[in-house]
């Protein structure tokens, strides 16, 4: 049974854990994952959905795009241009940074500056890691899905 002290606790843990409440907040909330542009859907970039048409078509070949082999492959292919757009991500990161750390000829980078810059790269890349772990879980998801799809697909045409 929770005591009174542990449930007065819980309730003050929800109160700074629940997530912005005002306007202004959810709005800022709303854009931090769109700071780098990771969380918008790689489908919707028109300019990206021929490659994952043509990265599919090199998975499954000439496939009905209604068949669900079609759809698991344009799920791979989707999220393979995530890891790539990830990857660019973060040698950007490593890049922006690196250019700060970098101190005019005969000067040396102040410590707090470079501690600073050091915090800056590492709260990005760890939410660049969160990004390529959610896209790694995808592929591999639609990559057993596809798996048992094409299996199934065999298994009907053995038994014909």
């Amino acid at each position: 049974m929770t005591s009174p002290q542990q449930r007065a606790s819980n309730r003050a843990n929800a109160q700074k854990s629940s997530g912005p409440r005002s306007k202004e907040g959810k709005a800022r909330s709303a854009r931090n994952a769109l700071k780098h542009g990771l969380a918008a859907p790689v489908a919707l970039d028109n300019a990206i959905a021929w490659h994952i048409a043509s990265l599919a078509r090199s998975f499954v070949g000439d496939q009905d795009p209604n068949s669900l082999i079609w759809i698991y492959a344009r799920q791979i292919a989707e999220a393979e241009l995530d890891l790539v757009r990830i990857r660019q991500a973060r040698v950007k990161a490593w890049n922006q940074q690196a250019a700060e750390w970098t101190s005019p000829p005969g000067r040396s980078l102040p410590d707090e500056r470079g501690i600073q810059t050091y915090r800056t790269l590492s709260s990005l890349l760890a939410r660049i890691d969160r990004y390529e772990r959610r896209a790694l879980s995808r592929r591999r998801t639609a990559i057993k899905a596809l798996d048992t799809a094409l299996q199934a697909l065999k298994g009907n045409h053995s038994s014909e």
